[in-house]
């Protein structure tokens, strides 16, 4: 019942030693009750992470929107930049809104396997409709790609 709305790298804590991940900044929640925190009218994020429909309709903002958020951390971790080249803030928030980016990271390293590349593709789809419906089904799609024996997915993929 909780949008985070600023999904980014840098509100994304992972615990030292362990694959516990932690989200941080709550600040822009949107929790689906009467205990909403911030405007859900209000346009919120940071520009390289946020979804296409918070910047046309804040109110139908859901939980498909830390998933196209996510969809960028995986790219921006993968080939260590992100989906959208821009030469000006105006000119970025005009391809968020047009959803002009890349979404194949194999595109930018070759070394990304297909499943994990289709994975981010869909979640980085401009229709929400089109992506995951739900962590769950993210979530599930990642595992059926494959899990690392015993290191983590990102050290086997930039050995």
């Amino acid at each position: 019942g909780v949008v985070h709305r600023d999904l980014k790298s840098a509100n994304v804590f992972i615990e030292a030693g362990t694959d516990r991940v932690k989200l941080l900044d709550l600040g822009f929640a949107k929790v689906t009750d009467e205990h909403a925190v911030t405007d859900p009218e209000q346009l919120l994020g940071t520009p390289l992470y946020i979804s296409p429909e918070q910047c046309f309709d804040p109110r139908q903002v859901d939980g498909r929107a830390d998933l196209f958020s996510l969809g960028v951390l995986l790219f921006e971790n993968l080939t260590g930049d992100f989906p959208y080249t821009w030469t000006s803030k105006r000119d970025l928030l005009k391809k968020v809104m047009s959803g002009t980016l890349e979404r194949h990271a194999a595109k930018r390293r070759s070394e990304v396997p297909a499943w994990l590349d289709d994975a981010i593709a869909r979640s980085l789809a401009f229709d929400r409709e089109r992506r995951f419906a739900d962590a769950g089904e993210m979530r599930a799609a990642l595992e059926r790609g494959g899990r690392p024996q015993r290191t983590s997915l990102l050290k086997r993929l930039l050995k």
